[in-house]
């Protein structure tokens, strides 16, 4: 819930304090916790309680942890502390420790085959705390204000602690044997496998990310009030996300996940480009398209996220499941975070016709060159070997 806070709240309160899209985009830099997390992911695996539970015991403590990050950014305003702001949300680093743990239950506790089902699952779990901060945050106390707003998301949070103090997960068992050792390292990027998976991957989300980055930008501008972006960019936009997370569940099922990743991408380009005259008039960005963006690109996104998650799931070792899960997304996020981190000064530089313009065309092409290859592939082997790599196992 804090995560989607921040990505989803903190944006809108700087942009309605007045701060231009450059300042906006500093956001992105919240998340690099999200991304160092391999460094320390090595620890997950390796240490833990048995009485509390090798996942829980990491899970609960960086709970209560959040709770108390949470608070402190009551301290911070978005008028005039844009610094220390940002600074003090990105200490919610323990989110990424949680991330990291949570990861690697699910990936120890599901079978291979059931991989797109767990990478669904998440998606919808976050769906679910979006319509939380939406409904009891952004609805309810948005327009109150920054400090109402905080206060509230403190309250959800600390339930959330409550709760997950009351599931048992894994308790009763400790830490198992491991090949990880404590320090971070790319060993898994020695099989050619994942740095395939690795190219391929980094380049879709570079592709999606530039315009996906400025949403937020383009609500405030379009005239939306915090409670209206609660209700349309947070509830509708995360009801969109589970929409988007089905059809992707249903796509990776019938045709495979990077058949999916593909028709992502292109959606996203029809997106851009049909948007683009509206949202740059001069008057400001049309209020209906505006919307439009924000729920067709969150539908897209959660779509990406399953049919990404699915393959990335299939390639990593379960006995080192923290480090390598986490190894894998942080890497990968980076090329998004620093392409949405860019989106607010690329926005300035060139307009926002030109910036979806320029998205349209990457996600096509990208799109469109994932498909070339999976037909070259299947053109190109036996039936035997050209099954997915998602379908192999990869945990031996």
């Amino acid at each position: 819930m804090a995560a989607q806070f921040i990505y989803s709240a903190v944006p809108a309160f700087l942009r309605q304090a007045g701060h231009g899209p450059e300042i906006v985009s500093l956001t992105f830099l919240m998340f690099l916790p999200f991304i160092l997390r391999f460094l320390w992911a090595p620890l997950v695996d390796q240490f833990g309680s048995a009485k509390l539970g090798h996942r829980r015991s990491w899970i609960l403590p960086m709970q209560g942890a959040q709770v108390v990050l949470v608070g402190a950014l009551l301290f911070t305003r978005p008028d005039n502390a844009v610094v220390v702001l940002v600074l003090s949300a990105t200490f919610t680093a323990v989110l990424a420790t949680q991330t990291t743990a949570s990861g690697a239950y699910l990936l120890e506790n599901i079978p291979q085959a059931a991989h797109s089902r767990g990478a669904t699952v998440k998606a919808v779990a976050s769906t679910l705390s979006g319509l939380g901060i939406g409904t009891a945050v952004l609805i309810a106390f948005g327009d109150a204000g920054w400090v109402p707003s905080l206060s509230a998301l403190i309250v959800l949070v600390g339930t959330g602690s409550l709760v997950l103090a009351a599931i048992s997960m894994d308790k009763g068992r400790g830490p198992e044997p491991s090949e990880s050792n404590a320090r971070p390292n790319f060993r898994m990027f020695r099989r050619a496998e994942v740095r395939r998976l690795f190219y391929m991957l980094a380049l879709v989300n570079a592709a999606f990310a530039l315009p996906f980055g400025i949403k937020a930008i383009v609500l405030v501008d379009a005239g939306l009030t915090i409670s209206e972006i609660g209700a349309i960019g947070v509830i509708g936009g995360n009801i969109a996300g589970l929409g988007g997370a089905a059809m992707a569940y249903l796509f990776v099922l019938r045709f495979g996940p990077r058949v999916a990743l593909a028709a992502v991408l292109l959606g996203a380009a029809v997106v851009y480009a049909v948007v683009s005259p509206t949202l740059s008039q001069q008057s400001g960005p049309d209020r209906n398209a505006a919307i439009a963006f924000v729920l067709s690109t969150s539908a897209l996104g959660f779509g990406l996220y399953v049919a990404g998650r699915t393959l990335i799931m299939g390639v990593c070792n379960r006995r080192r499941a923290a480090t390598e899960l986490a190894t894998f997304v942080s890497l990968e996020g980076a090329i998004g975070m620093v392409v949405a981190g860019v989106s607010g000064s690329l926005l300035t530089l060139l307009g926002t016709a030109n910036l979806l313009i320029f998205g349209s065309i990457a996600t096509a092409a990208v799109g469109f060159a994932l498909l070339f290859s999976i037909s070259a592939k299947q053109q190109g082997s036996s039936p035997q070997a050209s099954t997915p790599p998602v379908e192999r196992n990869a945990n031996s």
